[in-house]
């Protein structure tokens, strides 16, 4: 069922799954490379992005990105916001197909987490791919204490933006629960929902350079440890404030 509420898109799904958060991405099938690059050198084709919300509170974030190589892009960079009492920890970077290697650094930057990435064509990292090339980059990492748990609810809320159009932006958020419901704004974001067996897919139209999108999702009190040691704990009821938000 979807409907609209208070300008934002609400989804509402009561799930089965029998999947645990710690399910490996790399069991996900990758899209066919031949069928999604646009050849189109001035966007990031697709931003894939699984999120795996863990009974501890911790959510880990695996984000791959479809592009192709031009002059300008043969390093890429991802700025991974992080607010004043979250953390992001084991931060990863790989190449995300078969043609792809990388080399990466991370900095701070401001408040954001820097991660510069290097591409090459080679496993040795000495060649860095001709221009026209379609490439894959992988980051994964932990979010800490993003996953606020309130009395009657925990909830997720992200906020994506990047310095390139985007063709597609892809989530599929993943839990072990029931009752998930889930919001992306700005409203205006044209987007459709689908399930490949136990994983739900949103699938954002085109999003400009510097457009923000936001992402929040609630789920269910009980799917949450006693004491859920990564996330962020408020002691007061959320799950109307968040709906009226």
């Amino acid at each position: 069922m979807i409907k609209m509420v208070n300008k934002k898109v609400l989804g509402i799904f009561l799930l089965s799954l029998f999947i645990v958060a710690s399910i490996p991405v790399a069991s996900a099938e990758l899209p066919d490379l031949n069928q999604l690059f646009t050849n189109d050198d001035s966007i990031i084709d697709l931003v894939d992005i699984y999120l795996f919300v863990a009974p501890n509170g911790l959510l880990h974030m695996n984000e791959t990105y479809y592009f192709t190589i031009n002059e300008n892009n043969k390093v890429f960079t991802r700025d991974i916001p992080i607010a004043e009492y979250q953390s992001v920890k084991n931060i990863n970077v790989t190449g995300g197909n078969n043609n792809t290697f990388v080399s990466y650094e991370i900095t701070e930057k401001g408040h954001n987490k820097h991660v510069e990435v290097t591409v090459y064509e080679d496993e040795n990292l000495t060649t860095t791919p001709k221009v026209g090339t379609p490439v894959a980059v992988t980051i994964n990492y932990d979010y800490l204490y993003l996953t606020e748990v309130y009395k009657d609810t925990g909830v997720i809320d992200l906020t994506f933006s990047w310095n390139k159009p985007v063709d597609q932006v892809i989530l599929h958020p993943i839990y072990t629960s029931t009752d998930i419901e889930y919001w992306l704004q700005p409203s205006y974001v044209q987007h459709t929902d689908s399930w490949n067996q136990t994983i739900l897919s949103v699938a954002t139209g085109r999003i400009s350079a510097g457009e923000n999108i936001e992402f929040v999702s609630t789920i269910p009190h009980d799917y949450f440890d006693a004491n859920p040691i990564y996330a962020h704990i408020i002691k007061t009821d959320g799950l109307n404030a968040i709906r009226l938000d």
